[in-house]
């Protein structure tokens, strides 16, 4: 069973850690925080697939809304940038029973 890091946990060389030593990596997350980062993976995901230029450039406004919340509040989802550009193809989120989120990102 891989471990799973809460917010205040979030550190670039625990996720490296666990990434190399699991091949996934599990976050938990309340609904504050997990909206933008369920923001940033989404956008991310949209931009990559769209082949037309203005798309992409209509995309890239809540997806840069999204970077300025994580810069301002939620500094620490900044130590995901990697692992959700990388990673973000294989990322999934669910719900448990107390309402947090919890994210598994995959190699």
């Amino acid at each position: 069973m891989t471990p799973t890091l809460g917010y205040d946990e979030l550190e670039m060389s625990r996720v490296d850690a666990q990434l190399q030593e699991h091949r996934e990596l599990l976050i938990v997350l309340p609904p504050e925080r997990a909206s933008v980062l369920i923001g940033l993976i989404e956008g991310l995901r949209a931009l990559l697939r769209s082949p037309a230029l203005f798309h992409r450039l209509r995309l890239l406004g809540p997806l840069l809304y999204a970077c300025l919340r994580v810069i301002v509040f939620h500094r620490r989802l900044g130590e995901l940038a990697r692992v959700i550009v990388y990673f973000s193809a294989n990322a999934t989120w669910t719900v448990d029973r107390d309402g947090q989120y919890i994210f598994r990102f995959s190699r």
